[in-house]
């Protein structure tokens, strides 16, 4: 099995100005635990996945009650 075979087609991205807490929903409505960040030119730029928001000062308090939809969506992981 190669991963084209079990990749998703659509990627949802975000971008670099948005906010921690925009992220989190980003996240949460994709049912996924991590999405690629994408600069001006809307090119790849990183990858943010959930463990990264734990650490991200001051919004952590608002990351952990924009989480809550997460943990109920039972988010899948992106895969290596």
């Amino acid at each position: 099995m190669k991963p084209a075979d079990i990749m998703q087609a659509e990627v949802r991205t975000v971008t670099s100005d948005i906010s921690v807490s925009e992220v989190v929903v980003s996240l949460a409505d994709a049912q996924v635990t991590g999405l690629p960040v994408v600069g001006a030119r809307n090119r790849v730029i990183g990858l943010i996945v959930a463990t990264d928001l734990i650490s991200a000062q001051p919004e952590s308090q608002q990351c952990r009650r924009a989480a809550d939809p997460l943990e109920q969506t039972g988010g899948r992981h992106l895969t290596d």
